[in-house]
């Protein structure tokens, strides 16, 4: 394998096992009891909690059947090969059912089409019905364009984004919770950027309050590495042009419609 087709791999599954912890963590905040932290380490007992929140996420959130075929739940011993094996790469069942929990539902492909020869004719009448029904759909189409657009002419433009806390300089821990303002908008995203290091970490979104503040929580580094007093990048965007995913690894800062000013911290000591 060359270097770069590798290196490209390693992001891939550092993205990966990064949007897996975020979804985690969610669960988490939820119910701690059941969904406790743990270390990502070589002990697979650790990882049971992990794999109960993805029997949860689909059987119960997606409402998925358990008889699904499209779907594989990792057991505990590969999700501890998918966090502690740089080598190890799950099968590719497997590792979309991953990438889904990580990410979100995704499009699964229609079975192979039937050959047009043993398809049923259409009727006239059939045909008619069909032609009717897709001038609606068009019409239907247009009319949801039209409103789109109007509704991006005349809506309000997001202003004033800030991150007020954490303030800039200050010492913090690998998990944090961070506070802003911001004006006419539903969602913030948060980015994270190790200075010594050319990547940029996506953080679970947070939601826009009424009152205009909005509140999250975002992981500054991991919690078993990274040096101490290595600087942070922190911003918030809202808006971005291209579609954010939690735990998601860029290489540079998002566009988007509005940014807020970036905010630089300090990564104090690891706990003992």
């Amino acid at each position: 394998m060359e270097a770069h087709e590798k290196s490209l791999i390693d992001n891939q599954i550092i993205s990966l096992r990064e949007g897996i912890k975020a979804k985690y963590r969610q669960y988490h905040l939820t119910n701690q009891d059941r969904y406790p932290e743990f270390d990502y380490n070589t002990n697979r007992a650790n990882y049971e909690p992990l794999r109960d929140s993805f029997d949860e996420e689909f059987y119960n959130v997606r409402g998925y059947d358990r008889e699904t075929s499209t779907i594989s739940i990792p057991s505990i011993n590969t999700l501890a090969l998918l966090f502690t094996n740089d080598s190890y790469m799950p099968g590719k069942k497997i590792l979309n059912t991953c990438r889904s929990y990580a990410e979100g539902p995704t499009q699964f492909v229609a079975s192979p089409e039937v050959p047009v020869s043993v398809l049923p004719q259409q009727s006239a009448q059939a045909k008619f019905v069909n032609r009717r029904l897709a001038g609606r759909l068009m019409g239907v189409l247009i009319l949801g364009v039209l409103l789109y657009i109007g509704l991006r002419v005349f809506a309000p433009v997001a202003s004033g984004l800030v991150i007020i806390r954490p303030a800039h300089w200050s010492i913090v821990p690998q998990e944090l919770i961070i506070e802003g303002k911001v004006t006419d908008a539903e969602i913030v995203w948060m980015v994270v950027h190790p200075t010594i290091s050319p990547t940029y970490y996506v953080q679970p979104p947070s939601k826009v309050q009424d009152n205009g503040s909005w509140i999250g929580v975002i992981y500054v580094g991991g919690p078993n590495h990274g040096p101490d007093s290595l600087i942070y990048q922190i911003q918030a965007v809202v808006n971005p042009t291209k579609e954010l995913h939690s735990g998601e690894v860029l290489s540079s800062w998002p566009e988007a419609e509005l940014s807020s000013q970036i905010v630089e911290v300090i990564r104090g000591p690891k706990r003992n």
